[in-house]
C-alpha cells in the first residue's frame, strides 16, 4: 500500500486492523480501501476542476532527451511510448477516460461522488 522499509510496507489488513484498534471503529481492509479510492478520486477531481489533463502526468521534456547514465556505463533515456501505455493501463484500473485522465460518471457514482460529475468537461465522462 504505501512504499518504504519493511516496517512501513503494511497492507491493508494490517492498517485497517490499526485504525480500527486506534479509534474504536470495526474498519475493514475493504472499507479503507474504497475510502483511499474516494479520497484520491476527490483529488484529482480538484485538479480536473482547475484544468489538469492527462498531459500534465507526464514528465518535462527534458526527461525524455536527456541520456541517464547508470552505474556501470550503461545509458538509457525516458521512453514517452512507454509511459503513455503505463498511463493507458493506470488510468484504465482507475476507472478513468484514458484519453484525458479525467474520472468518469461511472466511477464517480461508485463511489457515491456523484455530485463531482457537475466539474467534468464535456468530453470528461467518455470512455
Amino acid at each position: 500500500m504505501f512504499a518504504g522499509t519493511t516496517v512501513e510496507a503494511f497492507g491493508p489488513t494490517h492498517y485497517s486492523e490499526l485504525f480500527s484498534a486506534c479509534m474504536g471503529w470495526e474498519v475493514t481492509p475493504q472499507k479503507l480501501m474504497l475510502a483511499g479510492e474516494r479520497i484520491f478520486n476527490l483529488m484529482r477531481m480538484y485538479g480536473v476542476r482547475e484544468g489538469l489533463r492527462r498531459e500534465h502526468d507526464h514528465w518535462p521534456q527534458r526527461f525524455y532527451e536527456t541520456p541517464l547514465v547508470r552505474e556501470g556505463g550503461e545509458v538509457r533515456t525516458l521512453s514517452r511510448e512507454r509511459i503513455d501505455r503505463m498511463l493507458d493501463q493506470y488510468y484504465e484500473l482507475r476507472g478513468w477516460n484514458v484519453r484525458t485522465g479525467i474520472p468518469g460518471k461511472e466511477k464517480l457514482a461508485e463511489l457515491q461522488l456523484d455530485d463531482l460529475a457537475d466539474d467534468l468537461p464535456d468530453s470528461g465522462h467518455v470512455r
